[in-house]
Formats: structure tokens, sequence, C-alpha cells
């Protein structure tokens, strides 16, 4: 029989007494013996469910997760549990707001001018990073940690300052289940406005983490066992009608599973599934573009499709990503001649024409050199 995905199996067992209790009510497992209630019948319903299409994992996952639920009750209160989370989500955010890119390139330019705000600088930075370990104990509650990592380097207005990066604080799930327990024990009406907005950043930071740090050398089993990691906080986020904000790392979780998620995010990263007019992608990059530029964007992208057409597991988003960018040259080539033509109709652009000619020129080349390449391609898979 066809396993069931989360979402079905989730279905499947809201028709089930023991598992409402434990899902959807107030009443949740604050005591052992209502644990052992929950095991003792999540096993006597287990040949049913499995004639039924829930998986054994399915089933595992949920007996994690009821323990962990119920070791958060028998320790802490549901307000304790929701005010640690904020003040470790508070700490991280004054953190890195303070050694954003922007704040950072402020400081430094300040520090260049004053020593002694340089040590202010240098001082309060390291009160907030106090601070945030400080606050760490928190978040490891419920399985959340801070994590510090050095940029590799930062470059402001194309000038390279990277023996003067900040540290980046990131989020580390140290243990999934005890989490998704803590989501567990929240309902609707605890959102208020700064909690989901903490929530939601947590979705991001991880989604940013994923695509950011993503090693295209691990082993495609150890991704698929981190990212089903994922399962139970998905499922919980989708409790709280934030599924919205989980959406990219399900997909990450599908496609690892297909085995083909490095060539998506090596596309993604070229923004080769990017759409004329969503940002400053394929069909857009001519609008602001030296030649040389242009070219090296291009190249980017063919290395892209190059390093993805190695693996047939990936053809089909593949193909998705050669579509998007055929559609991407033909609209920079129709735009390209249309702005020509106004071009010539305005006296006012005159002295400009020359200049962007010999541009457009050029970028109608590259156009043209590299599209019998996505065709074919297109073609091949």
């Amino acid at each position: 029989m066809t396993k069931l995905s989360s979402e079905e199996a989730d279905k499947v067992l809201r028709n089930y007494p023991f598992y409402r209790e434990f899902i959807e009510t107030e009443n949740q497992l604050d005591t052992n013996t209502k644990l052992d209630i929950f095991l003792k019948d999540l096993q006597g319903y287990r040949a049913e469910l499995l004639s039924r299409g829930v998986s054994d994992n399915y089933m595992e996952e949920m007996v994690k997760l009821a323990k962990a639920v119920n070791y958060l009750h028998t320790k802490y209160g549901k307000n304790e549990l929701i005010n640690g989370f904020k003040q470790f989500m508070n700490a991280l955010e004054e953190y890195n707001n303070k050694n954003s890119p922007g704040s950072f390139l402020f400081s430094f330019i300040r520090r260049t001018i004053s020593k002694e705000t340089e040590e202010k600088d240098l001082g309060e930075r390291k009160r907030l990073k106090d601070d945030a370990l400080n606050k760490e104990n928190k978040g490891k509650i419920i399985g959340l940690g801070f994590d510090f990592n050095k940029n590799e380097g930062l470059i402001f207005f194309g000038g390279d300052i990277s023996g003067e990066n900040p540290d980046e604080l990131r989020i580390d799930i140290d243990d999934a289940y005890l989490f998704s327990a803590f989501l567990h024990i929240i309902n609707k009406n605890d959102l208020s406005s700064q909690l989901k907005k903490y929530l939601v950043s947590v979705a991001q930071i991880l989604e940013t983490q994923i695509t950011r740090y993503y090693n295209l050398n691990i082993p495609d089993d150890k991704v698929i066992e981190v990212l089903g990691n994922a399962n139970p906080i998905i499922r919980e986020y989708r409790r709280l009608d934030l599924i919205r904000n989980v959406k990219i790392i399900s997909l990450y979780k599908t496609l690892a599973k297909r085995k083909c998620l490095k060539e998506y995010i090596v596309l993604n990263k070229s923004q080769c599934f990017q759409k004329p007019g969503e940002g400053f992608g394929p069909g857009d990059w001519h609008r602001d573009a030296s030649p040389d530029f242009y070219e090296r964007k291009w190249e980017n992208v063919r290395k892209a499709v190059d390093f993805s057409v190695k693996n047939p597991k990936s053809y089909k988003i593949l193909k998705a990503a050669l579509k998007n960018i055929i559609f991407c040259i033909e609209h920079a080539e129709r735009y390209i001649k249309d702005d020509e033509e106004k071009m010539l109709k305005d006296d006012n652009n005159v002295k400009n024409v020359e200049h962007y000619f010999e541009n457009y020129r050029k970028y109608i080349q590259i156009l043209r050199k590299h599209k019998p390449y996505f065709e074919a391609m297109l073609k091949k898979i």
C-alpha cells in the first residue's frame, strides 16, 4: 500500500479519539499516566493504521513528540516556555540588527574617525553577544541554540573589508522534537503578534541557513536525514496556520528525497526560476547591467544547467528552469526592441541613443549566443 504523507496521516488519525485528545484539545499530555495511555492506544491501533497507509516512521514521530510534550509539561508552564522563547528570539534579533551589514558599515566608517567610537562599538557588540549567550538557556529548554558563524567576507560598494567581518548569530536546532513539542503546546489563541513574528522568523532563518550554507558535497542520505527532522515542525506550523512560512523547508525535504535538492539550490541561486518582473532576474538584468556583467550572469546560468543535467533525477525541475530561462530571454529581446523604438521617437534621448544602442547590441549578441544552448538542453531532457 502507498504510504500516506504526514498531512494525509494527520487526517486519518483525526478519526481516533486518543489522537484528537493529544493534538486538538487543551487537555495536553501533562502526566506520565496520560502519556502511557496515549502510547498504548497508538500501539493498539498500529496494525489498523498501517493497513490504512500510515507509516511506521510517522507513528515513531508521534511517539517522540508525545514524550517531548510530556517532558516539557512536567518541568515548565506554558507561559514560562513562551516568555523564554521570546527572550531568546529578542536577544538574537537585537544582536543581528546591531551586526547587520548596514549597521556594521556605519560603525566601520565611524571607527575610522574616532578611536573612542571604535572602543564603544566593540564594547556594545560584546555586551550583546554576552547577553545573547546568557539567554541561550531559554532556547535550549525547547531545543533551540545559538551558533556563531564568522562570515567569510563582506563587500561594500566594491571594496573588500573582509578583515572587519561581524559575527553572525544563527539558530541551531539541537532537538527538533523538543521544539515541535513547544509548538504543540501553543494554540492559536496564544499567537500574539510578537510570538507569531518570532515563529515566522525561525522559519525564515532556517530557510536561509539551508540555502546559504548547503554543502553540495554532503551525501544525499545525510541531507534526507537532517531535513526529515523537520517533519514534526512542519506539522505543527500547519496546525497553527503558519504552514506558508515553512513551505520552502517542506519543498527542500521533498527534493532531497527525490535526490535533486543540490541541483535545485544551484539553479535557484542562479535565478533560473525567477520570472520577469519578480525582482532583478534573468528577464530584467539588461535594465541595469554592463555587457560584462550581463555575460557573467548568463554564464552562471549556463554553469548551473551544466551541473544539473548530470543528474537524471533533476530533469523535472531542470525542464521547468529551462522553460523559464528561454521565456526570460525572449522577454528581454522584446523589451530591448521596444525600448530602441521608444528612444528613436524621443528627441530628448538623441545624445544617449548611440551609447544605449551599443550596449543593446551586445545584450542581443549575448542572448543569441546562449539561447540555442538552452533550447538544445530542453530537447535533450
